[in-house]
């Protein structure tokens, strides 16, 4: 199963390999450098071009909480999520939240990851309010943990990596 990371600048690239040496995954490294610093990375993202067909089908399911969340798409963003997930709780903050502010969202997928039925995407989403009450604009690195279930993937977890207010 071929992987697909990030674009590294040159000392990027070469600490990378110092890590590798030290044992240390390659993944856990970049998340960690995420949390320190957002310019150890730069880049569009992933090369879509290359992506196997399940991983296409993993980032489908991202593009789809993509396209929810710019829509504010309440019930078709709770379809992104795995069943124990749709909370009333997170519907409830999802409506309120999209009743209140007109935000608008900058995504770039920053790694996926596909291994058997589970995989993991890197996110990374800024929002910048256009309208509401006070809001303090962010970007925020997310960890996505997708699984597939009856040939269908859902986001079953995520952990936030680092979050920066504006």
């Amino acid at each position: 199963m071929e992987k697909h990371t990030v674009t590294l600048t040159e000392k990027a690239h070469s600490l990378i390999e110092e890590q590798r040496q030290d044992g240390q995954s390659v993944s856990d490294f970049i998340v960690e450098q995420l949390a320190k610093n957002d310019d150890f990375i730069h880049g569009n993202g992933i090369d879509k071009e290359s992506l196997t067909s399940r991983e296409q089908e993993a980032l489908a399911l991202i593009k789809e909480h993509i396209r929810t969340t710019k829509e504010q798409d309440v019930m078709g963003h709770l379809e992104t999520f795995h069943p124990q997930l749709r909370t009333q709780e997170l519907q409830q903050t999802l409506i309120q939240t999209w009743s209140m502010y007109d935000l608008e969202y900058t995504f770039t997928i920053k790694n996926l990851e596909v291994t058997g039925d589970t995989a993991e995407v890197l996110l990374l989403q800024t929002t910048e309010k256009l309208s509401g009450p006070e809001f303090q604009d962010s970007t925020v690195v997310q960890l996505f943990h997708l699984v597939e279930t009856d040939e269908k993937w859902l986001i079953s977890d995520s952990n936030l990596v680092k979050h920066e207010s504006k």
